[in-house]
């Protein structure tokens, strides 16, 4: 994996502005320490997602409040819907602090999240050690707000192999409903001709979805 900046172990850049995640795993992949490194202010979260999509997902989601307070660093869970994430007290965090730190104009703020966890807490279905490719999620705010919204483009999916350290940026193809199109099946492209919604992860209105490594 490539080397890490802030002392971890591996690093993968999620976006190309400076999206990235940093990670340090225990040997037997139990224990993992992390730090996702955004080049905004605002929320910042990434996750652990069965089927790469927000939906059923747990997630670390962090955020500097602007009034001054200490910053929120803590475990949430997206349920069935999307609503925002809330409170999930079946799994911790620890080690957990958020830091944002302002840069000379016209740069962006950068905002830094590091948190400890448990894999096997958050993996479900996987071996013990979590050796098998484990899918991923990120987002972060799109206009430097604390409050939780819809990301816009400031999202991702992405796996990794918590034992080898192999990493790779994830995609997925859609097929839609009839009367849309799009890569998550969001665009209105003609009348709808029966069927309503498909079936989801990422995709509002998808037939299916097909992940691609």
């Amino acid at each position: 994996c490539a080397p890490s900046s802030l002392g971890f172990r591996c690093s993968l850049v999620l976006r190309g502005e400076g999206t990235t995640l940093h990670w340090t795993a225990s040997a037997d992949g139990g224990d993992a320490s992390f730090a996702l490194q955004v080049p905004t202010a605002g929320y910042v979260s990434v996750g652990f997602s069965p089927s790469g999509g927000m939906l059923n997902s747990a997630v670390v989601l962090g955020y500097l409040p602007a009034s001054g307070a200490p910053g929120v660093v803590g475990p949430y869970r997206i349920g069935d819907s999307y609503a925002a994430p809330t409170p999930d007290p079946s799994w911790t965090v620890t080690q957990a602090s958020i830091e944002v730190s302002a840069a000379p104009a016209p740069a962006p703020a950068s905002t830094i999240m590091r948190f400890s966890c448990r894999l096997p807490e958050l993996v479900a279905g996987e071996e013990a050690g979590a050796a098998a490719l484990t899918r991923m999620i990120w987002a972060h705010s799109p206009d430097g707000s604390e409050t939780v919204a819809y990301h816009e483009q400031y999202r991702g999916e992405f796996t990794i192999n918590f034992a080898s350290g192999i990493d790779e940026v994830a995609g997925f193809t859609c097929a839609c409903v009839d009367g849309f199109s799009g890569p998550r099946c969001e665009e209105a492209s003609g009348p709808t001709t029966g069927g309503g919604g498909g079936s989801g992860g990422e995709c509002g209105r998808c037939l299916s979805v097909r992940w691609f490594q």
